[in-house]
């Protein structure tokens, strides 16, 4: 395991070239510590699933840069959520979708939906900005243990994972999990309570009309 702070010159460099080699990151976010692998490389999600101990039917959550970067990468572009990103991202909002075209067949076969987030926290941005393609980001922990709520715990989780690089630095996450919706019919569906509470989400997508 091997570690970076946002301090040091090219951190930013360091990191990427990890990524694109098929590794996995443990970067802060606005809500929790995450553990992400670059979507171009079928080695890194793959290494993310086992990680985590998760199952290969059970998508990770896609992270972008910007809501116009998820739209150009394939996302169908509707009134109600291009509200819900004007007002809530980048932010602690996951919004499921219908999983576009473009997505790799390898990732999440069997799934129509994906969950995609635009993260507010400036070490998560700056990668994605660097590596303009999302991130597949999922909490820092074993499936079914609770989150990692800083390094020390990240350390202790996976010290045994050689291909984990750590990111150290910038403010730390909130703490709070994302509330994750998924927005696939005429309204809103809640999956997840989180920081935003439904009701204001609900109120923007619908513009007020209801």
């Amino acid at each position: 395991m091997r570690s970076v702070t946002v301090d040091v010159e090219d951190w930013t460099k360091t990191v990427l070239n990890h990524l694109l080699t098929g590794g996995i990151a443990a970067i802060p976010t606005d809500t929790l510590y995450g553990l992400a692998a670059s979507l171009d490389t079928p080695t890194g999600i793959l290494r993310l699933f086992k990680i985590k101990n998760r199952p290969l039917s059970k998508p990770i959550p896609l992270l972008f840069a910007s809501f116009e970067m998820a739209i150009d990468w394939g996302f169908e572009k509707t009134s109600g959520l291009e509200r819900l990103a004007g007002t809530f991202w980048p932010g602690p909002l996951t919004i499921v979708l219908q999983r576009p075209e473009c997505t790799p067949e390898w990732f999440a076969p069997g799934n129509s939906k994906i969950a995609v987030r635009v993260p507010a926290h400036p070490v998560a941005r700056r990668l994605l900005e660097k590596l303009k393609v999302p991130l597949a980001v999922t909490s820092a922990n074993r499936s079914g243990e609770a989150p990692c709520r800083n390094v020390g715990e990240i350390e202790k989780a996976f010290g045994g994972e050689g291909t984990l690089f750590i990111v150290r630095g910038g403010y730390p996450p909130a703490g709070e999990p994302s509330t994750v919706i998924e927005v696939t019919g005429v309204k809103p569906v809640l999956l997840r309570k989180g920081v935003l509470p439904f009701e204001k989400i609900t109120e923007v997508f619908s513009d007020g009309s209801e």
